[in-house]
C-alpha cells in the first residue's frame, strides 16, 4: 500500500493565493487612506499653528502698544495700523510698528524700527526698518476701535475714582482659510 504525503491540492493552493492577494489589496487601501488622512491632519495642524502664532504676535503688539492709530489703506478691506509697543521681534526697545497689507502681493507685513515709520518708505530709510511678512494672500485686515468709555459704578462714585476702557476688534482673513480670525482686545 502506498502512502501519500499529506499536502495541498492545486485548488487549495490557488484559493490561498487569491485570499492572500485580497488581504494585501485591502491592507494597501487602508494604508493609502491612512496616509491621506495623516496628510490632511498635518495640513490643518500647520494652518492652526500659524494662526496661533499670528494671534500671539498681534495680541502682544496691540496689548502692549501706546499711541495706536488705525487708518484705511489703499483698498477698503485693508487697514494700516501704527503703534509704539513694548513687543519686539528685532530687539529694539520700544519699537515703532506698522502693520499693512501690501497692495500687489496681498501680504500682511509688519514693519519695525527705532524711529516712526512713514509710508511709502524712502530709499534712505530702508536699512533701518525690519520687515516681516506675517501672512500671505490676505483678503481682509480691519481694525475697529471703540472709543474710551468712562465707567462709574455707585461704589466708584463714593471713592470718586473712574477707569477708562478702550476696546478694539481685529478681523483678519486669508483666502484659503475656512474660518477668519476675529478677536477683541480690551485695555
Amino acid at each position: 500500500m502506498r502512502h501519500f504525503k499529506p499536502g495541498f491540492t492545486l485548488m487549495e493552493l490557488m484559493i490561498s493565493v487569491v485570499l492572500i492577494v485580497l488581504i494585501v489589496l485591502f491592507m494597501y487601501g487602508a494604508v493609502a487612506s491612512s496616509k491621506l488622512s495623516n496628510e490632511r491632519i498635518l495640513f490643518h495642524d500647520t494652518i492652526e499653528a500659524n494662526r496661533t502664532k499670528i494671534f500671539r504676535l498681534l495680541y502682544n503688539d496691540f496689548l502692549q502698544s501706546q499711541n495706536l492709530v488705525s487708518e484705511e489703506g489703499e483698498k477698503r478691506n485693508y487697514n494700516i495700523v501704527r503703534m509704539q509697543t513694548h513687543n519686539t521681534l528685532h530687539q529694539i526697545p520700544m519699537p515703532y510698528v506698522v502693520y499693512f497689507v501690501h497692495s500687489r502681493t496681498n501680504a500682511l507685513t509688519r514693519l519695525e524700527a527705532a524711529r516712526p515709520i512713514e509710508l511709502p518708505i524712502k530709499y534712505d530709510n530702508q536699512q533701518s526698518i525690519h520687515a516681516d511678512i506675517i501672512l500671505k494672500d490676505v483678503s481682509d485686515f480691519n481694525i475697529y476701535t471703540g472709543g474710551s468709555t468712562e465707567t462709574n459704578s455707585s461704589e466708584e462714585q463714593n471713592t470718586s475714582t473712574s477707569s477708562s476702557h478702550k476696546s478694539m476688534l481685529i478681523y483678519l482673513n486669508k483666502k484659503s482659510w475656512s474660518k477668519s480670525m476675529l478677536f477683541e482686545l480690551s485695555f
